[in-house]
């Protein structure tokens, strides 16, 4: 059985405690959905850094809970490193303050970045209510 690789990088000190419960809820849902040999990383950034991305690729001066970034080509993200076995997913970059500002739940940003990576979008009610769904669902597996 093929694991999964789960990398967090943490841009601030205070972030570090996060660590480890994104790590243990990326490795869970996965497995729920069954998804094995995928290489993901995480990173936990402030507001400047995640604005500084959303303005960039999102066109949106503002900052944000979460985006998503699929791996293009596993030429640009893979690192020598890797085992070829593994096929990069993307990354998600989350920014925990945000997220405690608003009062929303660090895992449900989660869930929705990594449901993104997998090929989930909610650009139609359609799309949405079926994300939806399935981000309650494996919530409730957490």
């Amino acid at each position: 059985m093929m694991t999964n690789q789960i990398r967090v990088f943490s841009a601030h000190e205070r972030f570090h405690q996060l660590e480890g419960k994104i790590i243990r809820a990326i490795k869970k849902t996965l497995s729920f959905l069954k998804k094995q040999g995928l290489v993901l990383e995480v990173y936990l950034v402030g507001d400047r850094i995640m604005r500084k991305l959303n303005l960039k690729f999102k066109k949106k001066n503002k900052t944000t809970n979460v985006l998503s970034f699929p791996a293009l080509s596993p030429l640009i993200f893979r690192e020598p490193k890797l085992d070829r076995r593994f096929n990069h997913l993307g990354e998600i970059y989350l920014n925990p303050d945000y997220i405690s500002r608003k009062q929303e739940n660090l895992e449900a940003m989660l869930i929705h970045g990594l449901l993104h990576l997998l090929g989930f979008d909610h650009k139609n009610k359609f799309q949405a209510a079926k994300m939806e769904r399935l981000e309650e669902k494996l919530l409730d597996k957490l």
